[in-house]
């Protein structure tokens, strides 16, 4: 059993200082040692910023923001996990994780899809040579920007046997934090008890 906390979050944006606090105030609270944050909306990321956002000890990896739309940050404890083999695809960041205390090893994909219906199919291509080339354990996570029962995208001949490719198991929380922005800068919190066995996605 992994006994450590993995945030997974839709940020939309971290350009402003406000956003950046709260992140950091989230991962400091609930001691979170992998990170991944969706629609970061940068266009670089550096030392500083990883500092501003975690603190000392945490390492990263990216995928820039395209025009201000998307982008990818996944982060770690050095000292917890294990990355390497990073790759970055047009819609997603893969690596393989480890946990240093018990070797126990998986890929990782964080996505942030697109939101044109035709670069859909792109993206769920891109998610199946991806997996293609993860020979062991696989989690695929993130804002897919998808809804399986889209009537558009059913229409496509080919759209349903790419999400069937994956073999596609949802899986149940105990728990996870949802979050909003208000426009007065702080990021309100509700705690939801939920199951996700219904999953579109």
């Amino acid at each position: 059993m992994i006994c450590e906390n993995f945030l997974l979050w839709n940020v939309r944006g971290l350009n402003s200082r406000s956003r950046r606090n709260v992140v950091h105030e989230l991962v400091g609270q609930e001691r979170a040692s992998l990170i991944s944050l969706q629609e970061t909306k940068l266009d670089d990321c550096d030392d500083t910023m990883i500092r501003e956002l975690f603190c000392l000890g945490f390492e990263f990896a990216s995928l820039p923001a395209c025009h201000t739309c998307g982008g990818i940050l996944l982060a770690w404890k050095g000292d917890v996990w294990s990355v390497s083999n990073i790759s970055r695809g047009e819609f997603s960041l893969t690596a393989k994780v480890t946990l240093k205390s018990s070797d126990v090893s998986w890929w990782l994909t964080c996505v942030y899809g697109p939101q044109s219906d035709l670069d859909k199919v792109r993206f769920l291509d891109e998610l199946r040579m991806i997996r293609s080339s993860c020979s062991d354990s696989w989690m695929v996570c993130g804002d897919f920007n998808l809804i399986y029962a889209n009537p558009i995208l059913r229409s496509l001949a080919s759209f349903p046997p790419r999400v069937h490719h994956f073999g596609r198991k949802d899986r149940n929380f105990d728990h996870f934090f949802h979050f909003r922005y208000s426009p007065g800068s702080e990021f309100r919190s509700e705690k939801w008890v939920i199951s996700v066995s219904n999953s579109k996605i």
